[in-house]
């Protein structure tokens, strides 16, 4: 898991001094893994009195649910860890100064900010310290305001009222706060200064064959891409111009994004930003036994491997198994039984390689999806190894519980029946199939 900026600030406002904290009542929404191995999101709210705390719980569920219901953020909900803390205001509502009307509210939320009518800024640092309380080595947090009007904010914190187009816009507004992404919008924001930073946004490049997103640009796209070109809001992927607000000189992958009207759906490029930002902080494999990575056996024993990937939806995930740098056949299953006259006398390497392999990313420069977990096995007896390179992984048929498909739900496909398998009496070798049980046959064990 990555650095946590929560954590981070946190502890240095405890150093700081910060005042104590008011009691407040965490709520688990939903809790998919580990701490350690998930996203940690805190959703927090102002302008709740302590009568309308219930309120506060369920205008969380709605936004959360707006939000997971977006791509890519549907195929990834079993990465995130939801929690909602009740925080109790003085006052129901929040600012709007335009308006004359101040509340006093725990987070000190209004509407106005820069002189921007539907922007709302808050108390960030006492958001984090809050949620550092309540969750902590928590990954990102969210603030609700308990308005009507349209509005929010994307940054250290995601903020949005409880009206239901706002809530809508989490989705955007948690690109920002946690993907990076830029708006693509042209609406000038006086005073910005424009960075070439950002995943889904580019100054025109020197040579238009080094786009950021060149990866998803199909040939015979013209790049710029005018407006004329779009066949659908998503569809081509170029370089349409206009982004980040200014009218020229700044492009963005589609003609229409969610990070450009809250209207449309998240664009190839900014879906491929964020599925990279969630492996940031969330390593594929959750658990692995043997849970210590030096392993002995002699003749005569099976060794049982075994890892349990998290579940994208599709699952996405696939398993290889390898010894001494060898793949073991088709094993792809989350658990082999092998038996050590596979191994030869004194150490080995067991090796399970665990990658998601979802269409919404065709560039991981640091292979952020990949993760291995790599056993020293040692063989204590002299005996010599068997050709253990004909492992063969079958799975269940759903309905009669032998052989078939498992991959209805986007697993790997399984191997077909050659007629070269043997029963598993034949080699005291079993594995459980990934997502479901399998039989893993060895050819020619002894």
């Amino acid at each position: 898991m990555r650095a946590v900026f929560g954590a981070t600030i946190f502890a240095a406002l405890l150093a700081l001094g910060a005042p104590a904290l008011a009691q407040h009542t965490l709520h688990t929404l939903e809790q998919n893994g580990p701490a350690d191995n998930r996203i940690d999101l805190v959703v927090l709210g102002d302008g709740y009195s302590a009568a309308e705390q219930d309120k506060l719980v369920a205008d969380a569920e709605s936004a959360l649910g707006y939000m997971f219901d977006e791509n890519p953020y549907e195929g990834y909900a079993s990465f995130f860890n939801l929690y909602a803390v009740a925080t109790v205001s003085s006052q129901s509502g929040v600012d709007h100064p335009g308006e004359g009307i101040s509340k006093n509210t725990f987070f000190d939320c209004g509407y106005d900010c820069a002189n921007t009518d539907r922007l709302i800024c808050c108390d960030d640092q006492t958001a984090l310290q809050v949620a550092g309380d309540l969750v902590p080595g928590f990954d990102n947090a969210i603030i609700i305001v308990n308005d009507s009007e349209y509005g929010g904010s994307g940054g250290t914190i995601s903020v949005i009222s409880r009206e239901v187009n706002s809530m809508k816009v989490l989705a955007h507004e948690f690109g920002h706060t946690f993907g990076d992404l830029a708006d693509e919008y042209e609406t000038p924001y006086p005073g910005f200064k424009f960075n070439d930073v950002y995943p889904n946004v580019s100054a025109k490049p020197a040579n238009w064959d080094l786009l950021k997103w060149t990866q998803w640009v199909e040939s015979g796209t013209p790049v710029p891409t005018p407006d004329s070109a779009k066949t659908t809001d998503l569809a081509p992927v170029g370089a349409f111009e206009g982004a980040c607000y200014a009218a020229t000189g700044r492009f963005r992958p589609v003609f229409n994004c969610l990070m450009r009207n809250v209207g449309a759906h998240m664009c190839a490029v900014c879906s491929e930003a964020l599925v990279l930002a969630f492996y940031k902080s969330v390593e594929p494999i959750d658990e692995h036994s043997p849970t210590s990575l030096s392993v002995s056996g002699a003749a005569g024993d099976t060794l049982d491997f075994s890892v349990t990937a998290i579940s994208p939806t599709p699952d996405t995930m696939t398993v290889e198994w390898s010894m001494n740098g060898n793949k073991l056949g088709d094993a792809s299953g989350e658990t082999i039984g092998l038996p050590v006259e596979c191994l030869n006398p004194g150490a080995n390497t067991v090796e399970a390689a665990v990658r998601d392999t979802t269409d919404k990313v065709r560039l991981d420069p640091t292979n952020l999806m990949k993760q291995t977990v790599t056993w020293t096995v040692t063989r204590t007896d002299g005996g010599t190894a068997v050709d253990c390179s004909g492992l063969v992984d079958t799975e269940p048929d759903t309905d009669t519980g032998a052989g078939g498909d498992a991959s209805a739900e986007g697993g790997p496909t399984d191997t077909e029946d050659d007629g070269d398998q043997r029963d598993s009496s034949d080699c005291g070798c079993d594995a459980t199939g990934h997502r479901g049980a399998g039989l893993l046959s060895l050819l020619s064990l002894l």
